[in-house]
């Protein structure tokens, strides 16, 4: 069993055993009991750490190799020892000083003046806990965050459901929600308040604890995603045209196994990213997955109202309203802990209100197979199926495959292969509740001049100019299936006057769910 630190500190290691002569084994096991509440070894990354404050850092194997030549100048000061000796030492202590894990407990939130324990709400002591990250503010529960709520109110135009969503969006940052495998794509020209909230979610975990990257990085070089490791949160920005695969963004935001290799260093073990991912770009990022997988976890939120300059000037004395917001985090978290999580995991899964328009018509705008479905095909009833999913040797007016490459040479988009073709159209639809699938049969309206059986899509056909003027757009018409109804609370649009903090505080309110209301 390992001694305390004060006790080993008033000791000296001995230098040699009954024959004389220290085992390397044993030295290094006197030296690792001295140092061990200053350095661990972390076999995932092949790193040692030290210990700061309250929590441990990663630190260079050299400042090691210093502290055990300090402890070996005592121990040998009479017999000196060859450099070898000192990197035999580092190895052996990696046995006896690797952490087997560190804390990771949900509910516990590492601070600067204590540990926050989501479940009491009590702040603790770190003890014998083992964090390597922290919020860099304290705990205050009289704490508040008038500007913050005054930002958003402002960045959104007072909408209700996208500051419901922001709030709870903010709460699984704060919190490590990585398990609801959803990423923000935050749009929107520039001075409309999307990169300060890219400095707001950044500021509530600290610098230390996000990561920045681009999605060229993060799809092309094989060491981007070793950045990842233990971070909170990771931002992606200029992203809007990357045009590629985007198979390492659906690898991180579902919880898949990521590559850990750094340049010179060997590769360690495999990781899962535990934090949350948030795009910022002017407009939705463009890439060659049609599927519905990267859909159903991008979640759009788009920054259209700028702020005046009579709101900028309010906070020019003071350093700029992210200074300001930065001195209230405190009393954000107070906010955020606040709101019920059962309610947050629902709104974060279902947005509601124009967050669901916003969703599709975002989807409509990146996906051209689902953009084309929107336009030119309709639902009918069984049995009413026409048109053949056909080649591209087929009318365009007559079959599904041939119009949809017709429909992308119009829009000067590539279009899908046929074989990819069926799969995805089926995907797609299955995603905004519209059952298709794969149906073999002659169709119903035979034309002459086509003989062959092929295979039709259930429930879809083309659209008729003639016949379907009145039908509604395929995709957003199941927005009214999908969305989640709103309840009858309105939120109120924000005040115009423009006094100080005190004599301007924001009375309007949100309702979180249908259990309380969240005072703005």
């Amino acid at each position: 069993m390992f001694k305390s630190f004060a006790d080993h500190e008033a000791e000296t290691i001995p230098n040699t055993d009954i024959d004389g002569e220290l085992p390397q084994n044993k030295l290094a096991s006197a030296i690792a009991e001295k140092l061990l509440k200053r350095i661990r070894w972390d076999d995932s990354t092949q790193q040692w750490f030290s210990k700061s404050g309250n929590i441990w850092k990663p630190s260079r194997e050299i400042a090691t190799q210093k502290l055990i030549k300090r402890e070996l100048d005592k121990a040998k000061s009479e017999t000196g020892y060859a450099f070898n000796l000192v990197s035999s030492i580092e190895k052996f202590m990696r046995i006896d000083l690797q952490v087997e894990q560190w804390e990771t407990s949900r509910h516990l939130l590492p601070m600067a003046n204590g540990v926050l324990n989501l479940r009491t709400k009590a702040l603790e002591q770190y003890g014998e806990r083992l964090f390597d990250w922290q919020l860099p503010y304290s705990f205050d529960p009289l704490a508040t965050c008038p500007t913050v709520k005054r930002y958003l109110v402002t960045a959104t135009g007072g909408d209700r459901s996208v500051i419901r969503f922001l709030l709870a969006w903010m709460y699984a940052v704060l919190t490590g929600r990585s398990d609801l495998q959803k990423y923000l794509e935050l749009t929107g020209s520039g001075g409309t308040g999307k990169s300060t909230f890219l400095d707001l979610c950044s500021m509530l975990v600290g610098d230390e604890n996000r990561v920045i990257t681009d999605l060229k990085q993060l799809e092309k070089s094989q060491f981007e995603t070793a950045n990842l490791k233990g971070k909170r949160l990771a931002q992606i920005t200029d992203s809007g045209r990357h045009g590629g695969e985007v198979a390492v963004l659906k690898a991180i935001t579902g919880g898949d196994p990521l590559r850990y290799e750094k340049k010179g260093i060997q590769a360690a073990e495999p990781f899962v990213f535990s934090g949350l991912v948030m795009i910022a770009s002017n407009e939705s990022i463009q890439s060659s997955d049609y599927t519905s997988g990267i859909a159903r976890r991008k979640v759009p939120v788009q920054f259209e109202h700028r702020a005046t300059e009579k709101q900028k000037r309010r906070y020019r004395k003071q350093g700029g309203i992210i200074k300001v917001m930065q001195g209230q985090m405190s009393g954000l978290v107070n906010w955020l802990l606040s709101l019920d999580e059962s309610e947050v995991v629902e709104l974060i899964n279902n947005p509601d209100g124009e967050m669901m328009r916003q969703k599709i018509e975002a989807e409509l705008k990146v996906n051209p197979l689902l953009a084309w479905l929107n336009q030119n095909v309709v639902k009918c009833t069984a049995g009413q199926e026409e048109d053949y999913i056909g080649d591209k040797k087929a009318r365009p007016t007559e079959c599904l495959y041939p119009n949809y490459v017709d429909w992308c040479e119009r829009q000067g988009r590539e279009p899908l292969s046929t074989t990819r073709f069926g799969g995805l159209v089926i995907d797609n639809c299955k995603t905004y509740g519209i059952d298709a699938a794969h149906k073999s049969g002659a169709r119903l309206k035979t034309k002459a001049h086509i003989q062959a059986q092929g295979a039709i899509f259930k429930n879809l056909r083309l659209r008729l100019p003639e016949f379907d003027i009145n039908k509604p757009p395929l995709i957003l018409s199941s927005c009214d299936d999908l969305e989640v109804v709103c309840d009858d609370y309105v939120m109120t649009t924000p005040r115009s006057s423009d006094g100080c903090d005190d004599c301007d505080e924001l009375k309007t309110s949100t309702v979180f769910g249908h259990k309380k209301a969240v005072n703005l």
